[in-house]
């Protein structure tokens, strides 16, 4: 986290903080030392450790839509039915802003989704990915002409979009907690296997 001003000092003592003991168990005198600011200022900016992390987690999750809306953009190109190399080159190619976004944070979203941080920010996290992920699975399901089945088993669908939202963000998550032996290329790789093959394909046919 760069610090620009005070604000973002403030922010950033919340991180450390959160490293150091858990969220119910913080005060806002571990924020306000940790930021190395005084009460009056950390009380100017805000009125307490909770809405400072309310703060923390809306311009990450501001940040999230930012780099979906953006990828996203090149999953509609496709007018014809994918296989799972199209899907992989998606993978490879409509992934990079949101790669870059969890880089760029990977120490704040460690923290916060850890045992000491907000239990609630993972799910957020997947309800972010899920809402457009339901869209663009609506647009190939029209695709595949498949809008029946769709229209039969709604819950069904909703199920298969938010298991994936999940396999997202744990492979995500999973490479920045792993980023000093993962690269880029890695986290795709991961990504592309949660999108083109399941389980039993990998355990049965390897990684192919």
């Amino acid at each position: 986290m760069l610090l620009y001003d005070t604000q973002s000092r403030i922010k950033y003592g919340l991180i450390k903080a959160l490293e150091q003991k858990p969220l119910y168990d913080l005060k806002d005198l571990d924020v306000i030392k940790n930021a190395e600011v005084a009460n009056a200022t950390f009380y100017k900016y805000y009125a307490n450790k909770i809405v400072l992390l309310k703060d923390v987690e809306a311009s990450l999750l501001a940040e999230l839509k930012k780099a979906l809306a953006e990828d996203l953009k090149v999953w509609y190109h496709p007018k014809h039915s994918l296989s799972k190399k199209d899907i992989a080159r998606l993978v490879e190619n409509g992934l990079n802003n949101t790669l870059d976004f969890f880089d760029k944070y990977h120490q704040e979203l460690l923290v916060l989704t850890s045992n000491n941080g907000d239990p609630v920010l993972r799910h957020t996290l997947v309800d972010v990915v899920n809402q457009r992920l339901v869209r663009i699975l609506k647009y190939y399901f029209n695709i595949y002409e498949q809008e029946g089945m769709l229209a039969k088993k709604p819950k069904l669908f909703d199920y298969v979009a938010y298991r994936w939202s999940n396999e997202i963000i744990d492979d995500l998550l999973y490479w920045i907690i792993n980023r000093s032996k993962m690269t880029f290329d890695d986290a795709k790789q991961c990504l592309s296997m949660s999108f083109t093959q399941s389980v039993y394909e990998i355990v049965t046919h390897g990684f192919n």
